[in-house]
């Protein structure tokens, strides 16, 4: 299960930085007794995800793009979500810890309570793209193009 993980955060990690959409993924390390560290470039200057047009369609092309790999984020809400530069339409995903594959991964045993996850998310649930496109239309005001499903 550990490596199943690693190899679809890796993925979906890489995918985004090939495309400028997540920090460069330098190094995955096993840490005693079962923790999983990803090792992520430094991105200096950052801010929470503020919407624009340009943003909103670039977050929408990222999540398309994990997607299209069957990726799902699993979290995506402001705090995972960065402008890299004050007034640019460059965003970033970030914190892929409940990262898996649709329909087969699953969010952990203990969700935080003070979130308004999307429908049909709960501790254990299993990954669906549904949620992540929930979780971006809730941040998106401008809704530039369909999320893929």
């Amino acid at each position: 299960m550990s490596i199943f993980f690693i190899d679809t955060l890796t993925r979906g990690q890489r995918e985004l930085a090939h495309i400028g959409s997540a920090p460069e993924l330098i190094a995955v390390t096993q840490i005693p007794p079962d923790w999983t560290v990803p090792v992520l470039e430094f991105i200096d200057g950052d801010s929470y995800y503020d919407p624009t047009p340009e943003r909103d369609s670039n977050l929408v092309a990222a999540l398309n793009s994990l997607h299209s790999l069957g990726i799902v984020h699993g979290d995506i809400w402001k705090n995972n979500v960065l402008v890299v530069v004050p007034n640019s339409s460059l965003v970033l995903i970030v914190d892929f810890e409940f990262t898996g594959l649709h329909n087969v991964g699953r969010y952990p045993d203990c969700l935080n309570k003070d979130i308004r996850w999307p429908a049909g998310v709960r501790d254990g649930a299993l990954l669906r793209i549904e949620h992540d496109n929930e979780f971006a239309m809730r941040m998106m005001e401008f809704h530039p193009m369909p999320l893929s499903s």
